[in-house]
Order: structure tokens, then sequence, then C-alpha cells
């Protein structure tokens, strides 16, 4: 059909071993998928949608501009909750995936002139995976073409993964790097998936040639005047457990400011070093196990850091949150975690931020304690101990015992370890 793609009905009257072809339903797009939405009772199709080449042939082969509003190709979603082969139950396609064209013409990018060719959707439970076909304009993203379709003829296809909660709202993983990637003298690869028990097959089709040198033609000449040259296809197949394929979910973003209380210089509004805390996403009902860890710097100035925890299922966690002498102190309440979204949450703001206010205030921020240098959950005896200890033998540098960050384990260390050991300070939590 030239360069447009059809949906085509055929007929079965013998139990489907012969078919009668009938005529076009609908027009789609080159490339296309469907898959049935158990939780919708809906066909969904991801098309790559027409009018996807560049617009700007003007009587040129190849074509002399870049049209980026149809140019960067893309992937459409439409669902239908009827029957599959009538047209007129197909809901408008609706542009779900696409290249964002800044970082097409950016060559520091990972998408400088790589656009969208396909995507083939399968599902895991409540995660949805795709598949999907990149297209890199040049031998691999190179920097001789500008655009597609023009001199030298070179296109690789490779295969990254898409991440989804909820099909239609999509996540690109471990930082847009191939999943299915070009190896030896293959030049382009398509797969499916499908998922076996605990395991995930796939399913891929590579070739030998660049996509560009199938025909002897170029795109913007006369139609069916193309010459197939061979395509030197072979298939090959993939095995990935479940467990594996989860790691390539994005990771969910919690951004937390958390200021300590024996960093924190009242004078100055400022931390005294920058240091590393570690937070836990814990599950929201008992036992509240741990969901994720982590561990990131927190800035001195403005007490952000940022935690990437990894392939966590979305849902409700508790954030807690300690240091190497800090106590673990949980989020007041449970708050909701997405993959690919980032979260944010602030213990500075006040008592009614930690769960049963298990803060301390000093000037304007509110803090975790300080002195839990055994991380027990606990400050006691057991801390006063390790830190007299350090002062009788002048110890000095990057210790646990130096609870002020000035790197010397002195009297002021002391001073808030034994406060708070006095107090019973203690790790609360549901």
């Amino acid at each position: 059909m030239g360069q447009k793609s059809y949906m085509k009905t055929s007929v079965s009257t013998n139990g489907g071993f012969n078919f009668l072809y009938n005529d076009s339903i609908m027009e789609l797009g080159e490339d296309k998928s469907f898959i049935w939405n158990e939780d919708t009772y809906e066909y969904w199709g991801y098309v790559r949608p027409r009018n996807i080449e560049p617009s700007c042939c003007n009587g040129n082969d190849p074509p002399t501009c870049i049209s980026f509003g149809n140019g960067v190709r893309k992937i459409a979603l439409m669902k239908n909750s009827m029957h599959f082969a009538s047209s007129g139950d197909w809901s408008n396609r609706k542009t779900i995936v696409e290249i964002d064209t800044m970082e097409y013409i950016n060559s520091s990018s990972p998408d400088f002139r790589t656009q969208i060719y396909y995507m083939q959707v399968f599902r895991n439970g409540d995660d949805w995976w795709g598949l999907t076909g990149m297209y890199r304009v040049g031998n691999n993203g190179g920097e001789n073409n500008p655009y597609p379709f023009s001199d030298p003829l070179e296109y690789t296809l490779d295969v990254e993964l898409m991440w989804s909660d909820n099909g239609e709202d999509w996540h690109r993983t471990n930082n847009r790097q191939p999943f299915l990637a070009l190896h030896d003298s293959i030049k382009q690869i398509y797969a499916v998936g499908t998922v076996v028990q605990d395991s995930v097959y796939f399913y891929s089709i590579e070739s030998t040639l660049h996509h560009s040198h199938y025909y002897t033609q170029y795109y913007c000449g006369p139609t069916n005047t193309s010459i197939t040259q061979g395509k030197f296809f072979g298939i090959h197949l993939y095995k990935m457990s479940i467990d594996k394929l989860n790691e390539w979910r994005p990771p969910s973003v919690v951004n937390i400011n958390c200021a300590v209380e024996g960093f924190l210089n009242s004078g100055t509004g400022k931390h005294n070093l920058r240091d590393t805390l570690s937070a836990q996403l814990r599950n929201s009902t008992s036992p509240y196990g741990i969901a994720s860890e982590v561990k990131s710097v927190i800035d001195s100035v403005t007490f952000l850091g940022n935690f990437n925890f990894p392939h966590v299922s979305p849902g409700n966690y508790y954030v807690a949150i300690f240091g190497r002498n800090s106590l673990e102190t949980w989020s007041a309440n449970a708050i909701s975690i997405s993959n690919g979204i980032v979260a944010n949450y602030n213990f500075t703001s006040g008592y009614s931020a930690a769960y049963g206010g298990n803060l301390v205030n000093i000037g304007s921020k509110h803090c975790i304690f300080s002195g839990d240098l055994n991380n027990d959950n606990l400050i006691d005896f057991s801390d006063d101990v390790i830190v007299d200890n350090d002062i009788f033998f002048s110890v000095t540098g990057y210790v646990n015992s130096d609870v002020n960050g000035d790197f010397t384990v002195d009297l002021s260390d002391a001073a808030i370890v034994e406060n708070n050991s006095s107090n019973l300070v203690m790790t609360i939590s549901p």
C-alpha cells in the first residue's frame, strides 16, 4: 500500500484453514502491536502513525529539510472496547511516546538523531513492558546524516526497554541504553516478548543489513519502483528471569530534606560537612519490612539528598532516614511512591514531619537526633562509652564518635551524646 499500512480482515468458513482476503478496515501506520487489557476489557493498539516521515521532499530526493513535527517518529495508543476489527470502535490515536526534538539535535544526548520506530508490549501482573525499536539516523547515531533518507544511507535499529504501571504513561529505563544491543555484524534488531511462569522469552529478528539498504531507491522516489535487495534476517531467542527484568524498572526518586542535630551549626545555619545518610522505604503495613534502602549525600546548605530507590513496586511507604551516628527517624505517614516519578519529603519542616514527633529543634530547623553511634536505634550508655573512649585516645578524623563533624572527638561531641542518652532518645516507629 505504498507508504501506508492498513488493518484488514480475513474470514474463514472452514475452521481456520483457509481465509478469504477482505477490504481494508482502517489506516494505522507502518508498525503496530496489540494487547488485550484485562483491567479495562479493551483491546489496546500501539501504532506508529502515518505521516511520520519528513514532509519536505518537494520533489527533491533526498529531502532538503528537517521536519520535527512529523519527522520524529512516535508511538500512539488506540483503544477498542467492542469489536477488534471494526474501525468505528477504535479511539483516536493519542501520542504516548516520542523523542524530545531538542534531544534529537543535541549531539551529547543519548537520543541524538534517534527516533522511535515501533513498540511491542507485554505484561507481567501490574507491570507493562515495551520493547521499543530505536531508529538511529546515521550509523548508530553517527554525525553523517542530519535527518532520515539522506546520504550516506545508514540507519540502525536496536531495542530499548520501557516500563509503565498502566500501559499509557511510559518511562524509559536504564539511562536510555539498549536492552537488546547491536552486536557483531548485526545492524538492526526487532523483538517481541512473552512471560512464561517466572521467565521472559524474547524473540528477536536480527539483520546484517542497515535499515536503509532494503531498497535501491530513495524514500522520496516514485512509489512501486524500489527493488528489494534482500533482508538477511535471522530469528534468535533470549531468556531472562522476572527478577532480572525488574532491575530495568526506572528508580523511584525521593528528594529528602534532612538536617542532623550534631552537624547543624546554629551560627551559620549550615551543616559543618556534607555527609552521607541512608534512607529506607518501609512497607506501610506490619511488620513494616524494608522494601529498598539506598544512600545519598545531604547538601550542607540545602539539607537536600536525592535518593534513587531501584525497581520498587508502586505503593505507599514510610520513609526512614539515618546516618552513621544519627538516629533512625521515620516519616509521620506513608507516602506514595511510583517508578520514574519524583516524590519529596521534608524532615526539617517541623515536629509533625517525623513519626511520634521524633525530632529536635535547632534554630529554624528540625533535626534528626545525633548520638546513635552503634546504630542500634537507641542512644544510651553504650554510645557514651564509645565517645568517651575516643576522647581518651584523642581520636581524630572521619569517625562515628565525631558527632558534630569537625573531625575531632572531644567534649562537645560527648555533650550531645550524653544529653540524648540521659533523655532515653530512641527510634519511634509504627
